[in-house]
């Protein structure tokens, strides 16, 4: 089976960076991912930045907070794949507001 999108995505302060955390769902129907990256959109330069991660929680430093961000909003993937698929749940945030859009979304 391919694995199933990530949930409860959360971006929270923590000393001066983003922490962000998510749940990868283990439940029947779901296979186990083999692989897992958080893509940030810069937008400065127009264009996604990839990262392999290897736990569930990351911490976005604020030097690159200030370079995935236009200082409105932070827009992240978390993307878990394995040999028979993948999936990707994207987070939205406006650090002006709070507000965040979380949905699943295609890989690419």
């Amino acid at each position: 089976f391919p694995p199933c999108a990530p949930t409860n995505l959360k971006a929270v302060n923590s000393s001066g960076q983003l922490k962000i955390t998510w749940t990868n769902p283990t439940s029947s129907g779901c296979g186990e991912y083999t692989t897992q990256k958080i893509k940030f959109y810069d937008f400065s330069n127009n264009k996604w930045v990839e990262e392999s991660v290897t736990s569930n929680t990351y911490y976005l430093s604020s030097y690159k907070l200030e370079q995935y961000s236009n200082e409105i909003a932070v827009h992240f993937i978390i993307q878990v794949m394995n040999t028979h698929g993948c999936a990707a749940t994207e987070y939205y945030a406006s650090l002006i507001n709070g507000d965040a859009s979380i949905k699943e979304v295609s890989c690419y």
